[in-house]
């Protein structure tokens, strides 16, 4: 299982959930072009995963104010409720 939720992947096999960021390697790695997985954090639930991305995204941010980080939250909350109900 892969899915794409923003800038993450969440990814499950038999044992966890793992929240992933993909990145294209750059022309001074070796592998340029190819995909890197950084791996951030495991869960043991797929709501867990999915839970922490807001949080996750929000202390990843640049926001400056309350305003911003409202917006990076909701951002998320956005991504997930939309992909819920099929859009």
């Amino acid at each position: 299982m892969k899915i794409n939720i923003g800038d993450y992947v969440i990814e499950g096999d038999t044992t966890n959930f793992t929240v992933y960021r993909e990145k294209v390697a750059g022309a001074k790695n070796k592998n340029k072009g190819e995909i890197l997985k950084t791996g951030l954090s495991y869960y043991s639930t797929f709501e867990g995963a999915l839970k922490s991305l807001p949080n996750r995204a929000l202390r990843e941010s640049d926001a400056a104010n309350l305003y911003e980080a409202v917006g990076v939250i909701e951002r998320y909350h956005n991504l997930i409720t939309g992909a819920l109900k099929g859009a």
